[in-house]
């Protein structure tokens, strides 16, 4: 397989489609190869039909 990307600075930068129900969002992430969790914008969320504030799953994330 081969996937277009583009490299900024020590990112890379991939386009990502997400499907939920019957939308689609086509969204730019930053490609980490040793994450094990994705993080997407609640607003992103709520247009695919999610509702990010009724989960009753919290994970709690720690920046640097």
């Amino acid at each position: 397989m081969k996937y277009p990307f583009e490299k900024t600075g020590s990112l890379i930068i991939i386009t990502m489609k997400l499907e939920h129900g019957n939308k689609t969002a086509d969204v730019e992430v930053a490609l980490d190869t040793g994450a094990v969790t994705t993080i997407i914008n609640s607003s992103i969320a709520e247009y695919l039909g999610c509702n990010p504030a009724a989960s009753q799953k919290r994970r709690r994330i720690v920046t640097a």
